[in-house]
């Protein structure tokens, strides 16, 4: 009787011990799980960060592009304050344009390089030649749609679900810019518009020059 109950008391001290180490075992891998999930977030939220500072970035030289169009390099040259402002912008952006390559998509990198493409027109001499102001609004609203990509790419858009709302360049009315405009044209279609107007410098340029 003595010796079963040793017998006993021993399988149950070798059960336990077992039990303990194996919920040992477990707790570690459980540890480690949440470990590697904490780590995984945190470099999310690094990239997320260094992304978002990127597309800042991009839409701030965008806008300097953006206000060049009405600004001449005449008017550059007799205003210092405006001069000192554009050389302090241009040593600010020389890292921008391969920081957005990195952390941009392929979708967001495509339309914030062909917008940059238009820097051509901006500080420029009087006699060359210029965007016209429905050039220009085209541009504006090419850099609102890009923005609206940009957000949802950082998944802000759950937080502001306001539409971007744009004036139609075909038609004139207010809309959704994302969505078909009530005179038919579609998004495609918009960005196929725009595009199309933005290039008519480049066009009339090209006539020019083959005439002479």
């Amino acid at each position: 009787m003595d010796n079963q109950i040793l017998y006993t008391t021993l399988i149950s001290a070798g059960v336990g011990a077992l039990v303990t180490g194996i919920f040992q075992i477990i707790n570690k891998i459980i540890d480690a799980v949440k470990e590697k999930r904490k780590t995984k977030k945190q470099d999310k939220d690094t990239f997320y960060g260094k992304r978002e500072q990127a597309y800042l970035q991009a839409l701030r030289k965008l806008l300097f592009i953006r206000k060049g169009f009405d600004i001449t390099r005449e008017l550059l040259d007799r205003n210092e304050t405006l001069k000192k402002e554009y050389d302090n912008e241009i040593d600010s952006f020389r890292m921008i344009d391969p920081t957005i390559r990195l952390y941009a998509s392929d979708k967001i990198f495509q339309q914030y390089n062909n917008l940059t493409s238009y820097k051509i027109y901006a500080y420029c001499t009087e006699n060359t030649w210029r965007l016209s102001e429905e050039a220009k609004k085209a541009f504006d609203i090419k850099i609102n749609i890009l923005s609206r990509l940009m957000q949802q790419d950082l998944e802000y858009r759950e937080y502001d679900s306001e539409p971007n709302i744009i004036k139609c360049p075909q038609c004139g009315r207010e809309h959704d810019a994302f969505v078909t405009c009530y005179c038919g044209l579609t998004y495609e279609g918009l960005q196929n518009y725009l595009d199309k107007i933005l290039k008519l410098p480049q066009e009339q340029k090209r006539k020019e020059d083959e005439k002479q």
